[in-house]
């Protein structure tokens, strides 16, 4: 969705939808436009652009309706879907034992009963599968920021070695070959057993060219655990400290008590100048590229004679 915030009081219906209806459908965004009246911006499976529907007269069931019919649902628990890791799915009740010796099949042990854990994020996609799968095993072991701790060097081990990201995204290494690899690093790196029976399993599954995006999501879930909201602001230069500061402090008000923000600065200089701030599923652009787009839009537009 893509509205102004000053013209928000004008579309109640949209207001009430994003305010209490937006989180049933977590891969919907919205984005804070100046002077943008408000509109569905659609987007492909590869983030691509499709087409773009004016909703200022639309209700918020008309909304619903629409999103449901798209497909654009509210991501089931990691149980009920139909898992990465069939042994989640078939069996919650699985130990964690079990869970990390192997994903795929139950080694016959005596199960146990355990308290389930409850995700703090819905994740959908093959990424956010693997992602919640992991974090699950690793909050029953108790060992979630050891994982954490593991799994994030490791992908920073790869982006410094150009040799073993070669590794990781060869998709013609064969299976045997990614495996035992994967346990001389663990073993020498000392991994826990969840994060070495982990990153196995995607060596079997030749999953491990998408290692980035699964961290990706799996860091989303232990921000989350730990109350923390990732906010990313994109300027063309470094923010002076004073200013990233008073930033933080003025998102930090509009979180809310109970969460901290971790703030992210990344730089880009196509924005041109100004910012785009994007958290908790929002983002908001005030940079001068779309300023200077949403005026070639308006200079693009007929003129009606008729109204002058």
């Amino acid at each position: 969705i893509e509205v102004c915030m000053r013209k928000l009081v004008f579309y109640p219906e949209v207001v009430g939808f994003i305010e209490e209806e937006k989180d049933q459908f977590p891969s919907l965004k919205v984005q804070y436009v100046f002077n943008s009246p408000p509109k569905l911006v659609m987007l492909d499976n590869d983030g691509q652009y499709k087409e773009t529907i004016r909703i200022d007269n639309w209700k918020r069931e008309h909304l619903r309706r629409f999103l449901t019919e798209k497909n654009i649902l509210k991501a089931e628990s990691v149980h009920s879907q139909r898992s990465i890791f069939p042994s989640i799915s078939e069996n919650p009740n699985l130990t964690t034992s079990q869970l990390s010796r192997n994903y795929a099949t139950a080694t016959g042990s005596k199960e146990t009963k355990e308290t389930k854990v409850k995700l703090p994020l819905s994740l959908f996609g093959g990424a956010g599968n693997y992602a919640s799968a992991l974090y699950i095993s690793a909050v029953k072991a108790k060992v979630l920021e050891k994982v954490e701790s593991e799994i994030v060097d490791l992908v920073g081990a790869s982006k410094k070695s150009p040799l073993f990201s070669q590794f990781i995204h060869d998709v013609s290494v064969p299976s045997s070959t990614r495996v035992k690899a994967i346990n001389d690093i663990c073993s020498a790196a000392k991994f826990s057993e969840i994060t070495k029976n982990f990153l196995v399993v995607l060596a079997e599954n030749g999953r491990l060219r998408n290692i980035d995006s699964i961290i990706q999501k799996f860091v989303e879930l232990t921000m989350a655990h730990r109350g923390e909201v990732k906010a990313v602001v994109t300027t063309v230069i470094p923010l002076p400290a004073g200013e990233e500061k008073e930033l933080k402090e003025t998102l930090q008000d509009l979180i809310g008590e109970g969460k901290t923000v971790s703030l992210v600065q990344k730089i880009d200089p196509n924005i041109l100048g100004g910012l785009v701030v994007e958290f908790d599923k929002k983002v908001f652009d005030m940079s001068i590229r779309t300023r200077a787009r949403q005026m070639e839009r308006f200079l693009r537009e007929p003129v009606n004679f008729d109204s002058i």
